[in-house]
């Protein structure tokens, strides 16, 4: 992809045409206040188009729109450190987080899923970072604990079962299966969520999944939302294995 710009050269009041071709991508990497006003003048559907239109301008696109690390920032003084440990511990970031880095948008709370026996060093990193203990029950197969500092907030839960079994099977809807490892972030479904704005139960239309479906949040975040009246009459769900973002 090219744009063609006219150069003048020569002493003044003598016009020298000249072409020279400059590829979209130099052009928006030195105009970087344009590059950002076009990312965000994209919805996320415009914003993939875009990224298929070359390797280098996907690149380009990926590092500053599904950045991790740019994400983290508000959270932790130093994302790598925090991504290590991430690691080490096996935990994964999950729920509004995730689906909100998808999407590009602000969130001001992170749910941590951690497997009980190697939550330790996640939850002492948070000490360190000026997380104050904001609360902690036990819940089916493990506990949940709160952490505040300001008006951030980070669930940390404990599971017995591997992090990625418990996200699995405690998700309600497909809008919510999206998930942060360490070095990668995954969506499971994510032509259905970003792509043509829809959400579908997974566990069957019951009445909690039902209103958190149509709840506000859901509302705007989402065009297409179908009703779906019982079990018998759930629809088979196509399943895609695409991962988005660079971590």
């Amino acid at each position: 992809m090219t744009v063609t710009v006219a150069v003048q050269r020569g002493p003044v009041g003598r016009r020298l045409p000249h072409q020279s071709r400059l590829s979209l991508i130099v052009i928006l990497s030195i105009y970087y206040p344009v590059f950002k006003s076009l990312m965000g003048a994209l919805d996320t559907k415009s914003l993939v188009s875009l990224c298929q239109t070359c390797r280098g301008l996907r690149s380009q696109v990926q590092s500053c729109e599904w950045n991790i690390n740019t994400k983290l920032i508000p959270f932790v003084d130093d994302p790598q450190a925090f991504r290590s440990i991430l690691g080490a511990s096996e935990a994964l970031i999950y729920g509004d987080f995730a689906t909100e880095f998808f999407s590009r948008t602000t969130s001001k709370t992170m749910a941590i899923m951690a497997k009980a026996t190697k939550a330790d060093p996640v939850q002492a990193y948070l000490g360190t970072q000026g997380y104050e203990l904001a609360g902690e029950e036990r819940v089916r197969l493990g506990s949940v604990t709160r952490f505040r500092r300001g008006e951030l907030l980070i669930i940390l839960r404990k599971t017995r079962l591997i992090p990625i079994q418990a996200i699995l099977s405690r998700t309600p809807t497909t809008q919510a299966m999206n998930f942060i490892a360490w070095n990668k972030a995954y969506s499971v479904f994510p032509k259905t969520t970003f792509l043509d704005h829809e959400v579908l139960p997974l566990k069957g239309a019951d009445k909690g999944v039902r209103a958190e479906i149509a709840s506000q949040e859901y509302q705007l975040r989402f065009l297409n939302i179908p009703v779906l009246e019982s079990n018998s009459r759930r629809p088979r769900l196509r399943r895609h294995g695409i991962s988005w973002g660079r971590v």
